[in-house]
């Protein structure tokens, strides 16, 4: 779940989550096909397998629409059409008289106390009363257009998940806490999260501050699972081999971790954080890093 929290472009698109934007969907004109995107920011299919792979939206089924043919715009209204004279029909309400039980069209000075509302009718400019009309669409952006010569596209619906949206919540919590409290210390936050070893590959942290010469990394992994644990290593080994690294990199793990891989970190001088919390990272930090 981390890895996915690191990337700057993710990130953007969970903040805006978090911030209640929807996913909107729009059809592309002229592949004729859907595009996703959240306040703006249009989803590749990388990023929504990403999203959908670490289940932070659900699929929720399949939704088809059509778009008009000349901005792709999918928010149409319905224009009803006189077949005869092909204009626009107006709805007219009509009325009984409960004395006469004549029908009239509209109410009208004091008879109109005597009227009961009986429903509405088409007529046409010209006259025409209309049962059964002809449509069109009519888009957003004024564009008339007929059923025949719409775009349909069969679109995926997505929710966000609001089980994982509260961890990502927290997640955020943790590192603006963090952030703030080091910034409060003199420390300067680094906004470019990443550092290159040896072999020039850059890797990516959840939160790097800097304080005269030295830079400081903070590392997330959930619970204590090995397998992200020992992905670390080749890592931590490519950025020790530029020699006298100025990175301080500090693992924050919410279990403990066993000996054997603690010693294995203490050879790349990295030092891990027990902390589930916000105020334990800072605790951390009171300790070790503020002076």
């Amino acid at each position: 779940m981390y890895d996915i929290l690191r990337s700057e472009n993710i990130r953007g698109v969970l903040l805006d989550f978090i911030s209640g934007y929807p996913i909107d969907v729009r059809i592309s004109l002229s592949k004729k096909e859907p595009i996703y995107s959240v306040n703006n920011k249009v989803l590749d299919e990388n990023t929504l397998k990403l999203l959908l792979e670490n289940r932070i939206i659900d699929y929720a089924g399949n939704e088809s629409f059509l778009a008009c043919p000349k901005d792709a715009s999918i928010k149409l209204n319905v224009i009803l059409i006189c077949p005869v004279h092909k204009v626009a029909l107006q709805k007219i309400e009509i009325y009984e008289n409960k004395i006469t039980g004549a029908i009239i069209n509209a109410p009208a000075g004091e008879m109109s106390r005597n009227l009961i509302k009986r429903g509405y009718f088409l007529r046409c400019e010209k006259g025409e009363t209309v049962f059964n009309p002809d449509f069109l669409y009519r888009c957003e952006n004024g564009h008339v257009f007929g059923l025949e010569d719409g775009i349909v596209a069969n679109v995926k619906k997505y929710k966000v998940n609001e089980d994982t949206l509260n961890f990502v919540k927290e997640y955020f919590n943790e590192l603006n806490q963090a952030s703030n409290f080091l910034s409060s210390g003199g420390y300067q936050i680094i906004e470019n999260r990443k550092f290159k070893g040896l072999s020039g590959v850059d890797y990516e942290f959840d939160l790097m501050a800097k304080k005269g010469e030295q830079q400081f990394a903070f590392y997330f992994i959930k619970g204590d699972k090995v397998e992200e644990l020992l992905s670390l290593l080749p890592k931590l080994y490519d950025i020790s081999q530029l020699g006298n690294v100025p990175l301080n990199i500090f693992i924050v793990t919410g279990k403990q971790v066993n000996d054997d891989l603690l010693h294995m970190f203490d050879r790349y001088n990295v030092k891990v954080i027990k902390a589930e919390k916000a105020d334990e990272i800072i605790d951390f930090i009171t300790k070790n890093l503020k002076s």
